[in-house]
């Protein structure tokens, strides 16, 4: 072997090659796949390897047992068995020898000795395995690697978080070989196994000092491979007295406590006796190391050290599966037992145990390491389930609420060194979301108690004496965050008119004025939630409410946060409470506060932030001039819509004053704004088509003509959003706004003549699409049905050619206008012949794109939904003529074929239900339009591909495509349905003559109960036939007929 090249086989991850060593690593590259072809490459690695010792390097290691892995996985067992005896004596040989320190190859050698033994232990081929390499673990190396090797035998066979799958691995499927492994195991060598992780971890017999003494990394490891064995091996071998003791005293050393928390753990998940396992724990917790480590972890909740933190969340978990396992065994007994009829008893003992752990648990819960402390969040929600069965004292159970509900306010407060410009979600965050959880489970227990406790205790006294200075801002935070948490669980609180107090209190205290932005998204989210005691009871509250959403504490915040979050706020706020029977003050307010946001109507006020900005905020030259408030467009959308709701719905406005503010405040604005813009852009285009500008200059035009179309895309989209201000009794024809919305339309739809490139193009039809939308969903048939043809011609198919994401975009608005207006004699006039001109070139697109090899997956799957969904909106709403007005029925086929294709196929169920409606529709055809007429003259119903493909392709994939589905009634109902409509229109002679002479000798060949199927279907029961059809589909599942 030339050991120089394979030398150079890890060098190819090194950033910094040169090109002299990236040829040596190719040379390697190729001599590797030279070896792995050569029939005899491996037994070269194999005699490298055990001759050459000391003198490889680690990458030629690494190279040889690469090489070897692939025989072992490609032509092992296949091989005869002198080379099989080759290979396991070399196996064993190296693991005697070798002297390689690096763990990733001690571990690829132990995946490889794994990948031996799955082969060849439960073939019989090597039964003593364990016994052969027990006897040679004589050294701390030896161990260390028949360890490794444990842990990837208990990987492949037992580890339940790798997913198995049901594929033959030879004579058995992968659960089968691992259950037959470890019932091989369990009869012949796990107590030989167990002796050698007792051996080393408690002492070794072939030598003077203990593993424990010499390498503890060693006892490490062999505790994590008791910890992952436990699981399915006979449990004596670990819980006995012995191993349980040593267990415990290696807890007292700092280098072993980690890893016996880990191994103690899952020893705990393990299934035992409720008497078993409750000693069991007590027995740990009564260890004196254990217990002054849990008083130390308490008292020293602010330690720095890494190691230390690291220790304690994994003891946090232990004391969580602990608390957690004490439970069930607490359910376990007590149907069997009660503690006043037996004080005594195991009932009791569990009882006591459980009501031990509390003072420890809240220690835990307070601790200021938020991952420790979210560690016992499992057991906390489980023990205040069980004070609420157990009924013990309730002076006990007072005192255990208030305690814990003191921790969860702790917890819940944001940590002085909280960093506010970190988007992604902290530790923190998610302790305070899991502590949420327990405080509305202690307001199912208690809310009496609860409900008072923050009411005296947080909330009341923080609200009034907030400007003391006394209280920080996590204490404010907080207790506004638990004023929000009560309106969530309004429907346990007892006292309703308290909160309303609260909410008031809250209010005129001007607690939203303090100088934090938590604290002001915290208490619009509050007016929010409270919306509706605003509107019953607390209505003379609704100045100051619109005052603080139009100040500094809302819509003028320094906080582009803020003011994005009011102006969604405010949006709810407005729609929700202008529909209520106290919405007076705010229709009364409606033009102050119009004027109040007359400057967030501007459209220049969303342009992105320039270097003069600072939190969005253009900074005044002087005290005299205003200062820019930048929002997202997304935000200027809302107050878009805002303004429109207060403008349509306002009472103390007549028509003609409604008419001219939309008119006035919001229409022509953007009109003026849309035309300067276009002829802007106009001008640029023009420019760019003529010039011969250097590259740079052509740079900076496309990217002010891409800023341009942008800017156009937003306008187009305000105008759409001012329609959500309107509803089904203020309609836009009540205030005769339907001439503007027109107006609208016919100025924007203009911009799609622009010569820009095709994604500015696409955001422009985008915006232009969804207005069309909201036109359809606003106007009547009378103002909307005669602009469609066009304005469909217009926005799809002027400039763009059908692709994938015009389809998905034009395939809604098609289904959203049938389903709407099929019923409109209009709509027969205006859109059938339209549909039929364009129903051929539409699918034909779609048919190309689909069969396009270089459209991805996802686009593929979400362009074939939008097909099918378009199809069984045609359907489903009696719009069939689309399909006999193609003509040719090679095209029909097409359609029809694609069709049952989804309907087999199609992974998503909703999808394949559709199918089947649209097959059935065009079965029922044949039979209620005998008239239509095909090409070549004969009628819908005779035509002689209809009736094939109902019997050679629909009738089969009614049956292929119940059998696809993990759930037998998915889709029983579908195929039911199209198999009965296929048996009435040709007949019940002729379907199940079909059936029994040629559908089930051809496809199900094996099926003997024939017979049952053809009763239920002459049968006019449905439920008969949908019993029976199920239980045709179950036995072909369990027999494997197919």
């Amino acid at each position: 072997m030339n050991l120089s090249l394979v030398s150079n086989y890890l060098t190819s991850s090194d950033p910094s090659l040169q090109k002299e060593t990236e040829i040596f690593v190719t040379q390697a590259f190729n001599y590797f796949e030279t070896l792995r072809s050569d029939v005899n490459g491996w037994k070269i690695c194999v005699e490298t390897l055990l001759n050459c010792g000391q003198q490889l390097s680690e990458s030629a290691v690494f190279f040889c047992l690469h090489v070897i892995e692939n025989y072992l996985k490609t032509n092992y067992e296949l091989d005869d068995e002198s080379n099989r005896n080759v290979f396991r004596q070399f196996v064993f040989s190296w693991f005697s020898v070798n002297e390689v320190n690096s763990i990733y190859i001690l571990n690829k050698f132990a995946y490889i000795v794994n990948t031996l033994f799955l082969f060849d232990f439960p073939s019989q081929r090597w039964n003593t395995f364990f016994q052969d390499f027990l006897a040679v673990c004589q050294n701390q190396r030896n161990c260390d690697l028949f360890l490794r090797i444990l842990l990837q035998i208990n990987a492949d066979v037992a580890d339940r978080e790798i997913p198995r799958t049901p594929k033959k691995t030879y004579e058995h499927s992968e659960n089968e070989r691992n259950n037959l492994i470890k019932d091989k195991m369990r009869e012949t060598c796990l107590l030989d196994v167990a002796h050698f992780w007792f051996n080393v971890i408690v002492s070794s017999k072939y030598n003077e000092t203990t593993y424990r003494d010499s390498s503890p990394p060693l006892v490490c490891l062999c505790l994590n491979v008791i910890g992952a064995y436990v699981a399915w091996i006979d449990i004596s071998l670990v819980t006995n007295e012995s191993v349980m003791s040593d267990l415990f005293k290696l807890f007292e050393k700092i280098e072993y406590r980690c890893a016996v928390c880990e191994c103690f753990t899952n020893i705990l998940h393990k299934g035992m006796d409720p008497q078993s396992k409750a000693q069991l724990i007590e027995q740990f917790m009564a260890v004196d190391s254990v217990k002054a480590k849990f008083i130390s972890v308490s008292n020293n909740s602010d330690c720095e050290d890494e190691e230390e933190r690291e220790f304690t969340v994994k003891l946090s978990r232990l004391f969580n599966t602990a608390g957690l396992e004490l439970v069930e065994c607490y359910k376990k007994v007590k149907p069997k037992q009660s503690i006043e009829e037996s004080p005594n008893s195991l009932l009791s003992f569990i009882h006591n145990a459980i009501e031990c752990k509390f003072n420890i648990l809240c220690q835990l819960l307070s601790h200021k390491n938020h991952i420790a402390s979210f560690q016992v969040h499992s057991f906390a929600r489980e023990f205040i389930q069980w004070l609420k069965n157990t009924k013990p004292d309730k002076v006990c159970v007072e005192d255990a609420k208030t305690q814990e509900f003191v921790v969860i306010i702790s917890k819940s407060k944001f940590p002085l060194d909280y960093d506010f410009n970190v988007e992604e979600e902290s530790e923190f965050e998610e302790c305070r979301k899991s502590s949420k959880i327990l405080f509305e489970n202690l307001m199912c227990l208690n809310s009496m108690t609860c409900f008072n406790f923050l009411c005296y205790n947080v909330i009341e006294e923080i609200f009034r004496d907030w400007r003391s200075g006394k209280y920080t801002f996590a204490d404010i935070e907080v207790a506004l965050y638990f004023l929000y948490l009560l309106g969530e669980n309004m429907n346990v609180i007892p006292d309703q008119k308290r909160c309303e107090n609260l909410l008031q209190v809250m209010i005129t205290s001007s607690i939203s004025s303090y100088p934090h932005q938590c604290v002001h998204l915290m208490y619009f989210d509050i007016i929010l939630r409270y919306e509706k005691f605003i509107s019953h009871s607390l209505n003379f509250l609704v100045p100051q409410i619109l005052i603080s959403f139009l100040d500094e504490r809302g819509f003028k915040n320094s906080s582009l946060k803020v003011r994005s979050r009011v102006s969604q706020v405010f949006n709810k706020f407005v729609k929700s409470h202008i529909k209520s029977k106290g919405s007076d003050k705010l229709h009364g307010f409606a033009e102050d506060i119009m004027k109040r946001l007359q400057d967030f109507l501007k459209l220049d006020i969303t342009e992105e932030p320039s270097e003069g900005m600072t939190n969005g905020n253009v900074k005044p030259v002087n005290i005299f001039d205003d200062v820019h408030y930048y929002i997202r467009d997304e935000d200027q959308l809302l107050i878009y819509e805002t303004v429109s709701v207060l403008i349509v719905c306002n009472h103390n406005f007549d028509i003609p004053k409604k008419g001219f503010l939309m008119r006035n405040l919001l229409f022509e604005p953007i009109w003026e704004k849309f035309e300067s813009v276009f002829a802007k852009v106009s001008s640029l285009v023009a420019t760019n088509d003529l010039s011969n500008c250097d590259n740079k200059i052509n740079e900076e035009r496309s990217v002010q003509i891409r800023n341009y179309c942008k800017s156009l895309s937003h306008y187009i989209s305000l105008i759409a959003r001012t329609s959500k201000g309107f509803s089904n009794v203020q309609t836009v024809k009540s205030i005769n706004a339907q001439i503007i919305y027109l107006e609208s339309f016919n100025r924007f739809v203009k911009c799609l003549t622009l010569n820009v490139n095709e994604d500015s193009l696409f955001a422009m039809q985008s915006a232009i699409r969804q207005l069309l939308h909201r036109l359809i969903v606003c106007l009547d048939e009378t103002d909307i049905l005669p602009l469609l043809p066009v304005a469909i011609e217009n926005i799809f198919l002027t400039r763009l050619s059908f692709n994938a994401k015009n389809i998905q975009e034009l395939v809604p608005l098609i289904n959203q206008i049938v389903s709407k207006f099929k019923h409109s004699w209009m709509f027969q006039r205006d859109l059938m012949p339209f549909l039929k001109q364009m129903f051929l070139p539409l699918i034909s697109s779609i048919f190309n794109l689909t069969a396009d090899l270089n459209l991805g997956n996802d686009e593929r799957q979400a362009l074939h939904k939008s097909y099918y969904s378009f199809l069984c909106v045609l359907a489903s709403n009696n719009i069939l003529e689309v399909f006999t007005s193609l003509g040719k029925f090679n095209v029909l086929e097409k359609v029809l074929m694609s069709v049952v294709q989804g309907a087999v196929e199609f992974p998503d169920v909703t999808t394949q239900k559709s199918c089947f409606l649209v097959l059935k529709k065009i079965i029922d055809l044949q039979d209620s339009a005998p008239q239509l007429k095909s090409e070549n003259g004969s009628s819908f119903k005779e035509n002689q591909f209809l009736v094939e493909f109902m019997y050679k392709t629909v009738i089969p994939a009614c049956f292929y495509a119940q059998l696809r589905q993990q759930d037998e009634n998915q889709m029983t109902n579908e195929c039911i349905n199209c198999l009965r409509s296929i048996q009435q229109i040709r007949g019940n002679e002729e379907f199940c003559s079909y059936i029994q002479l040629q559908l089930l000798p051809q496809h199900f060949p094996n099926f003997s109960r024939s017979a049952d199927l053809l009763h239920a279907l002459v049968n006019n029961d449905n439920k008969l036939l949908k019993n029976t059809f199920k239980t045709f589909i179950q036995q072909f599942k369990k027999h494997e007929l197919i």
